[in-house]
């Protein structure tokens, strides 16, 4: 009888004795950082860490760098307050079994490498599940929590970083199946006081593994502003700058796995650009019969369409919109001025394939290179667009493809439906003795259908109504295939 008692003193002794010593913060501090820097991937410190009643943990100043990266740049999170409900009886066998996550006071830091454009600090990050239990027992938690995050963007060239932009978010993760590693993740923007902005602000949705950092984004809500701009990787700056995007997109899609490039996706809604690629020699300002002078690259208001920046690619999908020359003072404003000018529809796709590294150093020589050097494709189509015959006083200019004007001002056509399809493109640039890269010649080819037209043609001098004429060209040649009107 006496041995019992004892024994029942001992083990109700080492029950007390367990549950003092996993509340101690140096001991969870001992128990979670090791675990939680081999399943995170990096170092990770804990400022403090209280225990609360009912299996609740609180730690303070949570910590997790990058191994890779000095500096606050190497800081790819820091939590003020974590507040974690953990199973007592698995955390004093050893495990850590979590029920519930909390964080306030977020600062989620993604900083780009100066030097090498889409690789950020997180990156670097190696999380290892490859435990046995890790992949029989997944400890991970069915709810996060975030009441307030702050999402910041920077760049950073050793040890020294430099701050870009800033996104106040609230918002909550959950996993996608039980025991799975992905979760689903909602993010809705707030203010200074911690209200969401609602339909107003961002919002920002996805997926993303917590065992490999793998994650697919997709952000509502997003205006060219600058707030935006500075929240866009340095290579997405050099873009936007060149293509002078201005307007709302209806939203913007963010993918990265490890191993390969990151990639960003802009749905376009009404946004007015301007395309990339210098086009001296493909377009041409066609008014009342006869080419006029233009200069500049034609620019667009673009009603629907993708831009995407994929590693060392740069793709405009099927913008569909109104195209105009640069020579207008044509924009998104009220003080627009299309007065001169009529905006053609065109759909418009462009890749610009194996852009070369970047040069930090001389980035305008950079862009200048790739503009001179860099294989592009372009396709262009027009569908049955076209002008009423109007006195040349009144007769708008419109932007068209320079063969295909030059095929109307030969025959002087003031009037005409036209539906026209043309393919650009130049090879890889070739490579002299001295390392110089060598443009590649452009080469173009396309085909036109014009209907319902008036003209004159060069040999007649009498006017031509209802012409119609179908033909073809490339770089050497124009072939009239049918041309047919009554004069």
């Amino acid at each position: 009888m006496r041995i019992g008692l004892w024994s029942i003193g001992a083990i109700c002794l080492l029950v007390g004795l367990s549950l003092w010593l996993v509340t101690r913060s140096w001991f969870m501090i001992w128990q979670l950082g090791p675990q939680l820097e081999r399943r995170l991937g990096g170092d990770v410190e804990i400022g403090s860490a209280v225990y609360e009643r009912g299996g609740t943990l609180v730690f303070r100043d949570v910590t997790l760098r990058s191994r890779a990266h000095p500096g606050p740049a190497g800081e790819v999170l820091r939590v003020g307050r974590l507040e974690v409900r953990v199973d007592l009886h698995e955390l004093i066998s050893g495990n850590l079994r979590l029920e519930r996550i909390q964080l306030e006071q977020v600062i989620i830091r993604a900083s780009e490498d100066a030097n090498e454009p889409g690789v950020f600090s997180f990156m670097a990050l190696e999380p290892d599940w490859s435990r046995h239990e890790d992949i029989d027992q997944l400890v991970l938690p069915p709810q996060v929590q975030i009441r307030d995050a702050v999402l910041e963007l920077g760049v950073h060239d050793g040890a020294r970083y430099e701050m870009r932009g800033r996104q106040r978010v609230s918002g909550q993760m959950s996993p996608l199946y039980e025991n799975d590693p992905w979760y689903n993740l909602v993010l809705s923007e707030i203010d200074e006081h911690g209200n969401r902005r609602g339909a107003d602000g961002l919002l920002i949705s996805g997926r993303w593994n917590v065992a490999t950092n793998q994650y697919t984004l997709r952000v509502d809500g997003l205006a060219l502003d600058d707030k935006t701009y500075q929240m866009c990787p340095q290579l997405a700056l050099l873009w936007w700058d060149r293509m002078d995007l201005e307007g709302r997109v209806s939203s913007a899609s963010l993918e990265w796995e490890p191993g390969k490039p990151y990639s960003v996706e802009f749905a376009l809604e009404n946004v007015g650009l301007t395309l990339p690629i210098e086009t001296e020699g493909l377009w041409a300002q066609y008014r009342f019969g006869q080419i006029v002078p233009a200069s500049g690259r034609p620019r667009m208001l673009v009603k629907s369409g993708t831009i995407r920046l994929e590693g060392d690619r740069l793709t405009l999908d099927s913008l569909t919109g109104d195209l105009v020359s640069a020579d207008a003072s044509w924009g998104l404003g009220a003080e627009a001025d299309t007065t001169d000018l009529v905006g053609v529809p065109y759909q418009v796709d462009v890749s610009i394939l194996s852009l070369p590294e970047m040069d930090w150093d001389n980035k305008q020589q950079w862009m200048d290179e790739i503009l001179a050097t860099a294989p592009f494709k372009m396709r262009v189509r027009m569908d049955e667009f076209g002008l009423g015959t109007q006195p040349a006083a009144e007769s708008p200019a419109v932007e068209l493809p320079l063969l295909v004007a030059r095929v109307l001002e030969r025959f002087k056509m003031t009037g005409w439906l036209l539906t026209t399809h043309v393919e650009v493109s130049r090879d890889a640039p070739l490579e002299d003795d001295e390392g110089n890269l060598i443009p590649q010649p452009i080469r173009w080819s396309g085909q036109a259908l014009i209907r319902k037209a008036t003209g004159q043609a060069e040999q007649f001098a009498y006017p031509l109504e209802n012409v119609e004429a179908y033909l073809q060209f490339d770089n050497d040649k124009l072939i009239v295939h049918r041309l047919e009107g009554r004069g």
